[in-house]
């Protein structure tokens, strides 16, 4: 099924380039980029009922994603000094720890360093080209695992993994609590990528907006500078696109 499906180049193209976009959003990182390149594979796809069950389309999305999220990360963090995801904010702090501030500047100042970190971003990714391709037959084995085996191993492994990142059992509960609420979410099939994408850049967007009020002292100046009114326009656009499409469809519907 999967060679079948590797000879339809023009789908493979279409979701690759989607997924390679969705990487390049910063802040996001390869835990979100994947379930936002899989919600497009979805969306754009023919069949979005054959989705959950196997279907080739959503394993490529996701998986395009997951390295195409790498250099997304990586050039915000180098170019701005904002972290693409948690993994370059912890390459943040140690670089900073060491006397290397990230920004526009570094490019100048570190140059080399910089050029070391895509050249060494090149080679994984050449190395993991080559794992998979060795281990293509192998690591779907993995699924014939029994679920009740898997999960609790998958549970366990996350909850060291939240302790270890804050020393906090607070955050172990707060992993479960949002775990559940991803399920509800789920059942009642809600997209569950806004909501961390919120919390990932909820602060940061806080934060700018109030250094915006501080300097600006009114809210009408994000629709009278150019550049902000356009972003707000697409932002309300997005969010009301939905009904318009229904509408729409609804028109057409008729039409005929």
């Amino acid at each position: 099924m999967v060679c079948k499906g590797l000879r339809n180049k023009a789908g493979i193209k279409d979701h690759f380039f989607g997924s390679r976009n969705a990487g390049f959003l910063p802040g996001m990182g390869a835990g979100l980029s994947n379930l936002v390149a899989y919600s497009v594979a979805k969306n754009n796809s023919k069949h979005p009922e054959t989705f959950g069950t196997g279907n080739p389309e959503g394993v490529w999305a996701s998986e395009a994603s997951n390295n195409a999220s790498i250099g997304g990360a990586m050039i915000p963090m180098a170019a701005l000094g904002i972290p693409g995801d948690s993994s370059t904010a912890l390459l943040i702090g140690a670089l900073t720890i060491h006397g290397l501030e990230m920004g526009p500047m570094v490019f100048k100042n570190s140059g080399h360093i910089v050029y070391l970190m895509f050249v060494v971003v090149a080679i994984c990714a050449a190395v993991c080209f080559v794992l998979q391709a060795i281990g293509m037959r192998v690591f779907p084995q993995i699924l014939k695992v029994p679920y009740h085996y898997m999960y609790p191993a998958l549970i366990v492994v996350s909850l060291i993994s939240a302790y270890v990142d804050s020393s906090s059992l607070y955050k172990c509960g707060m992993m479960l609590f949002f775990a559940v609420i991803g399920c509800l979410m789920a059942y009642g099939g809600l997209p569950q990528s806004p909501l961390i994408l919120a919390f990932i850049l909820g602060p940061t967007m806080e934060s700018n907006m109030l250094k915006a009020f501080q300097n600006t002292e009114t809210v009408t100046t994000f629709f009278t500078r150019p550049i902000s009114c356009v972003f707000n326009l697409i932002a309300i656009a997005c969010i009301f696109s939905p009904i318009f499409k229904a509408l729409y469809a609804k028109y057409v519907k008729k039409s005929a």
